[in-house]
């Protein structure tokens, strides 16, 4: 049996391959710079997979990009998946492989977090290292609900809009503050801006995001086209194209998920 996992930082999605049966679970995201050893043995041990049968297990995560945190990882999955050879991969290596195989190009991340990439067909090489959601993630949920909280809490927002999203400043202080996952707390916001995406203030703010993304992720690298996956690129498709289109960049393809078509190259590739 196979196991093949794609962990971002809120949640992680396996499939296991079992000749032509393919099986799903999920749990939360398992990325090692934000949950620790136990947190990720805690959370392996509730999921319902036939850990003694897996033969090989190939695991890419957000934060498993290092050789630390990577090291980290695999030392713990291979405790969990004594019988399995375990390989320890990043997301950006599960975005390039799920949108273009094994052709060459660049890819980029926009979800909880946010990453881009050079593809060579078999390796991907970061235009710039991730400096994760407190002073990077350019473009991502976490950057889009900082801009709100940010607005909202500086009372730059309208007070229609204040009353229709139902936000209260102590709440949020002490959620923001005190919550576990503070990325997953502020990435939490974008859904309500894309409920919200038609209302001025709010199409404003996206906007400002995603051009900051282009400016700061794409342009200084001249990237001209790309594909990418992530909940936030495939929601907001239409705000990103934009984004992209005013600075003459194409975006060739948008993929919400990658654990499918990963699971598709490695039954391709095994």
């Amino acid at each position: 049996m196979i196991l093949i996992a794609d962990s971002g930082s809120s949640t992680t999605e396996w499939r296991l391959l079992d000749g032509e049966s393919i099986s799903q679970y999920q749990c939360i995201g398992l990325n090692p710079y934000i949950v620790d050893e136990h947190i990720i043995r805690d959370t392996l041990s509730q999921l319902d997979i036939p850990f003694d049968k897996i033969t090989e297990l190939h695991f890419y995560g957000a934060g498993c990009g290092s050789y630390e945190k990577s090291d980290i990882m695999q030392t713990v999955l291979q405790s969990v998946f004594s019988c399995a050879d375990v390989m320890v991969y990043s997301d950006l290596l599960a975005a390039a492989r799920s949108l273009l195989q094994k052709n060459e190009g660049v890819i980029g991340i926009l979800g909880t977090g946010s990453n881009v990439a050079k593809y060579k067909g078999d390796t991907v090489v970061p235009f710039s290292t991730s400096m994760g959601y407190i002073l990077g993630d350019e473009g991502s949920g976490n950057a889009l609900g900082k801009r709100l909280l940010k607005a909202y809490l500086g009372d730059k927002l309208d007070k229609d809009l204040i009353l229709k999203i139902g936000l209260d400043k102590a709440t949020i202080l002490n959620e923001l503050y005190s919550h576990s996952f503070p990325n997953r707390y502020l990435a939490s916001f974008a859904k309500l801006m894309f409920r919200n995406r038609t209302h001025p203030q709010v199409a404003q703010l996206i906007k400002q995001s995603f051009d900051e993304w282009v400016e700061v992720c794409l342009l200084p690298h001249n990237i001209t086209s790309l594909s990418l996956c992530g909940s936030i690129a495939f929601y907001f498709n239409a705000e990103v194209k934009r984004s992209c289109e005013h600075y003459n960049i194409l975006v060739t393809y948008i993929l919400e998920k990658p654990i499918a078509a990963l699971a598709l190259f490695h039954k391709a590739y095994q």
